[in-house]
């Protein structure tokens, strides 16, 4: 009888054991990150002479846990309704014409894995931004500002400093072990002169290390 005992016992702790299951959700892996991303910005605000407006991103940066920090550079190219319409269409002058805001600031994000090829990444950025318009500027001062305008004016003239704020939420696919494409939605607002707020709906790749 002992001896049967014995043989069961042996048998039992040969068994092998089956390893507990994994959760479908864990934090992205630590590791330096760059990331690019492109696509329009929808006006929310100011859409009487914003006509259209697009953004491209770069990031980079390190890991401190499972957020993920680094800077951010954003341009966005700005489509604005022609200096000569603006006092008849707005009844007042707002910007000289095309411009591009640069943006320069910190992002914070928190790469989430859900499931072996899905990410979710919320994320926040601030910094400053400054607001440019092509147009030479005795032009701007004598045939626009003076001449169009009657010296009124506008919300945003040649060049005019201010800030950002953005936040938004990345849907991404990992690629392989360093690399993801993701679609990005995030709500954006600039101050530069004039409080623009409206909508990005990006497509980036991510690159981890």
């Amino acid at each position: 009888m002992v001896p049967l005992i014995l043989l069961t016992g042996l048998a039992a702790a040969e068994e092998p054991v089956e390893p507990a299951e994994q959760p479908s959700f864990r934090f992205a892996d630590p590791g330096a990150w760059a990331g690019i991303a492109a696509g329009p910005n929808t006006a929310v605000l100011n859409r009487d002479w914003l006509q259209s407006q697009s953004t491209v991103q770069l990031e980079v940066g390190g890991k401190l846990g499972p957020v993920r920090l680094g800077g951010k550079l954003r341009m966005n190219h700005l489509n604005v309704t022609n200096y000569i319409s603006q006092l008849e269409e707005l009844g007042r002058p707002v910007a000289p014409g095309d411009a591009r805001i640069t943006s320069l600031g910190a992002v914070v994000t928190l790469p989430m894995h859900i499931g072996p090829v899905f990410m979710a990444t919320p994320r926040v950025a601030l910094g400053a931004s400054v607001w440019n318009s092509p147009m030479d500027q005795q032009f701007y001062e004598s045939e626009v500002l003076q001449g169009e305008w009657g010296g009124q004016e506008p919300a945003a003239g040649l060049m005019e400093p201010g800030g950002f704020f953005d936040v938004g939420l990345d849907l991404g696919l990992v690629v392989n072990d360093h690399a993801e494409i993701f679609l990005g939605t995030r709500t954006d607002i600039v101050y530069t002169g004039a409080l623009m707020v409206g909508v990005e709906t990006v497509l980036g790749v991510n690159a981890t290390l």
